[in-house]
């Protein structure tokens, strides 16, 4: 079983996945493959496609900010109108 939980060590970024998830959605993807030539296992290649949409969902989810909401000008005048 693959781990996908976030890391939580002292020297590690907070919400930095423990994985290459280009890695991991490779790896699939060619497990898919095989399995979809394998007579039997066609529900586990529909269950790794699954997989693979819900890595998909989650890095969408996954929205970094917009620079502009960032940038420290943006913050500065902010904090000077309070």
């Amino acid at each position: 079983m693959i781990n996908l939980s976030l890391t939580t060590e002292r020297n590690a970024s907070p919400r930095m996945p423990l994985l290459d998830l280009s890695l991991l959605r490779d790896t699939l993807h060619g497990v898919r493959h095989d399995l979809e030539r394998m007579a039997g296992f066609e529900t586990a290649a529909r269950a790794v496609l699954d997989a693979l949409d819900e890595i998909a969902a989650a890095e969408r989810r996954r929205t970094p900010l917009p620079l502009s909401l960032t940038e420290p000008r943006l913050r500065s005048s902010r904090r000077a109108g309070n």
